[in-house]
């Protein structure tokens, strides 16, 4: 599902200081909605300097990596060799591909998206007496959310 923080989520786990403590080298690539493996290949291949392919070589080698493929739609294979990682995002849901764990994400209840709307949408200082009447307001725009982060 589009918009329920998939993306968002992995980016900040990408970015987590022991994530890019754990390994080697880390790759982030937005897969395209007309999937092609060679660009997907190329874009892996951009922000290492030099001879691209042989800078790509040098950098998985015998080293760990995460390599993030954001908003795929097919499933690929991946070799799991010296605990590197392949994190995958994807609208579809995905079958069990032999992987020690897949988490699906989930709309937000109430209890969740109130905090978020309060965050987003109201300036801090909000005087206490005047809440109430923003929350009549906010509770109907998040009906119309239904729990989806990115409407909110």
């Amino acid at each position: 599902m589009a918009g329920i923080g998939k993306s968002c989520l992995a980016r900040l786990l990408f970015n987590h200081i022991a994530v890019a403590n754990r390994f080697d080298c880390r790759l982030w690539v937005f897969v395209s909605t007309e999937f092609n493996p060679r660009e997907v290949i190329k874009e892996l291949m951009q922000p290492l300097p030099g001879d691209t392919t042989e800078s790509l070589h040098r950098c998985l080698e015998g080293k760990r990596y995460l390599v993030v493929l954001d908003d795929e739609r097919e499933i690929l294979l991946f070799n799991r060799e010296n605990a590197s990682r392949l994190l995958l995002t994807s609208r579809n849901r995905v079958p069990r591909m032999n992987t020690p764990y897949v988490h699906e994400m989930k709309l937000l209840g109430p209890e969740k998206n109130w905090p978020l709307l309060l965050t987003k949408a109201f300036f801090e200082g909000l005087q206490v007496k005047r809440l109430h009447e923003f929350e009549i307001i906010g509770r109907e725009i998040l009906k119309k959310c239904s729990g989806l982060p990115l409407a909110i």
